[in-house]
């Protein structure tokens, strides 16, 4: 890490969660991005739009998505792509009460909500938002921008594909494979195996009619 302060790209809902994951935002947040608010976000500063990415990088501040993953990740995933190219870097951030057992690995740019726990080997990939209260249990693979919604449970020795969501309160059974492109409904148990960009939902959960 550069040591600057780091700048939040997005500044609806999730991004004010993120400011409070900082024990003193004020001092280790440099800024948000975000081209559709003038002023401030709790305090913290709005510079501006996506296009002073490149600036910011080469200045050499950090960054993190701060934008929603509500349906889809594809806003998330071109943010990170833009930070990239800018040559830019991911900050990743643990709240003060979020949990990350020694043996667990999480990706660069990912954010560890309040009160949410990785175990033992589990590993999170790049971007990705484990939210409050969020369980992601031992030997789980979680791929790149993956959303584990507030108190969503995910079971040991699962794998959940890139840009998936998991919604809040949903369980995923032990050893379910769940793939790219995804969404799981609040709510949910799923038992078994979902293919890629497939909706389901309910107890047991089962996929939505297009």
């Amino acid at each position: 890490m550069s040591g600057k302060r780091i700048v939040l790209v997005g500044g609806g809902g999730h991004c004010r969660s993120v400011i409070g994951l900082f024990r003193d935002a004020t001092q280790e947040l440099h800024g948000i991005l975000d081209p559709a608010i003038v002023g401030n976000v709790l305090g913290i500063p709005v510079l501006g739009g996506d296009e002073r990415i490149p600036e910011l990088a080469g200045l050499g501040h950090p960054f993190v998505v701060t934008a929603g993953h509500v349906r889809d990740a594809a806003l998330r995933i071109g943010l990170c792509t833009a930070i990239m190219d800018a040559g830019g870097t991911l900050a990743t951030i643990l709240a003060p009460t979020g949990t990350v057992v020694k043996g667990a690995t999480i990706g660069e740019g990912t954010t560890v909500g309040h009160g949410a726990v990785v175990n033992s080997n589990g590993r999170i990939g790049t971007n990705c938002i484990i939210n409050t209260r969020a369980l992601v249990e031992h030997d789980a693979l979680i791929g790149d921008h993956v959303h584990i919604a507030t108190g969503a449970i995910v079971n040991g020795h699962c794998t959940v594909g890139k840009g998936t969501l998991i919604g809040s309160g949903a369980v995923v059974l032990q050893g379910v494979r769940i793939g790219e492109g995804c969404i799981i409904g609040a709510g949910s148990v799923v038992i078994r195996d979902v293919a890629d960009g497939t909706t389901v939902a309910g107890v047991p959960a089962k996929p939505l009619k297009r």
